[in-house]
């Protein structure tokens, strides 16, 4: 693009700007992959593109991230690179978790996964859903 962007870098920037001149800014968000190997080097994972979406809507903006579990993206990559505070992100794990031989423990493994790569995200105790 002219302006030096990627075009979904542009269409990232218009889709803040159009929330919130139709002040629908607190139900807009982007889907944005999860982390994952780079396709020129697989020895390297790829989240450049998480981290500088989170650049361009700040906090303004929720992510849904598909990509993990049969997908094979990186859990703790993908929450470094993308969550900022609570409502923030939403990671989405379809066919990992429904396709398990146990769909419960999956979804609490990957549950599991998001708190310890988030730090001290404040999860509400006893929150069987996050």
């Amino acid at each position: 693009m002219e302006s030096g962007l990627r075009f979904w870098e542009f269409m990232v920037q218009n889709l803040l700007q159009w929330s919130k001149e139709l002040g629908v800014i607190e139900n807009a968000g982007v889907v944005m992959g999860a982390a994952h190997k780079d396709p020129s080097d697989e020895s390297k994972v790829y989240f450049w593109h998480l981290s500088r979406c989170r650049e361009i809507v700040g906090n303004e903006m929720w992510m849904l991230i598909p990509g993990i579990g049969t997908q094979k993206g990186f859990v703790e990559e993908t929450v470094k690179a993308a969550f900022a505070g609570p409502g923030s992100i939403t990671i989405n794990s379809s066919s990992g978790i429904i396709f398990a031989s146990d769909p419960a423990a999956e979804a609490e493994k990957l549950r599991d996964q998001i708190r310890a790569a988030g730090g001290d995200i404040p999860f509400p105790a006893g929150d069987e859903h996050v």
